[in-house]
């Protein structure tokens, strides 16, 4: 959900009402793939995979995102054995999501993430590391920095902005991810009368 809030600029009202929106029609989707499977319609099959592809990664589920993935890229392939043995899953897979989401009360799933309330100070640390590991193209810096300020709550400016520089470093965007990381640690320093107190 984390990934899905930072995919929807920070905001979790509009996450919600994406998520919602997306998960009524989890089991439409469904149907449309069994039925282009059975109809060996690979052109069809294949473009709804990268819908439902482009879907899970912008509401945060990865591991259907990657399912969806592989069978987009296994009927480009003219790999029909792993569609027909895989899709079902796939599908089973959405429909459980599906369920789940409209059985539990998204809004209190949201609220009951473990959050951090770091200093200011060791906020702008980490936001410096980020910075370096951005600027270095350390990819596996810059996810282990971006999932610890995932967890980060401390002011609905500042969580925008860390959800801002979040799904810029997650898209590799690490330039525009630098650029966004010196503008909130301007923002967090303290103003000259108030240094040292």
């Amino acid at each position: 959900m984390r990934a899905g809030i930072a995919n929807a600029g920070g905001s979790e009202e509009a996450y919600i009402k994406a998520l919602r929106l997306s998960c009524a029609e989890f089991e439409s989707h469904a149907a449309a793939i069994a039925q282009s499977l059975a109809a060996m319609d690979w052109k069809s099959y294949a473009l709804k995979l990268h819908a439902m592809k482009g879907l899970f990664a912008t509401i945060g589920a990865g591991p259907l995102s990657s399912m969806a993935s592989r069978l987009e890229t296994a009927s480009r392939a003219g790999d029909a054995d792993t569609c027909r043995r895989e899709t079902q899953n796939f599908c089973r897979k959405m429909r459980g999501l599906g369920e789940c989401l409209r059985a539990a009360p998204v809004k209190s799933i949201c609220a009951s993430m473990p959050k951090t309330h770091p200093k200011r100070a060791e906020l702008a640390g980490k936001l410096a590391q980020l910075k370096a590991a951005c600027l270095k193209g350390n990819s596996d810096d810059a996810d282990a920095l971006s999932e610890y300020l995932e967890t980060v709550c401390l002011d609905a400016q500042i969580d925008a902005a860390l959800a801002r520089i979040i799904s810029l470093a997650e898209s590799l965007d690490y330039g525009k991810a630098a650029k966004k990381i010196d503008d909130l640690l301007t923002a967090l320093s303290p103003c000259p009368a108030t240094e040292g107190q």
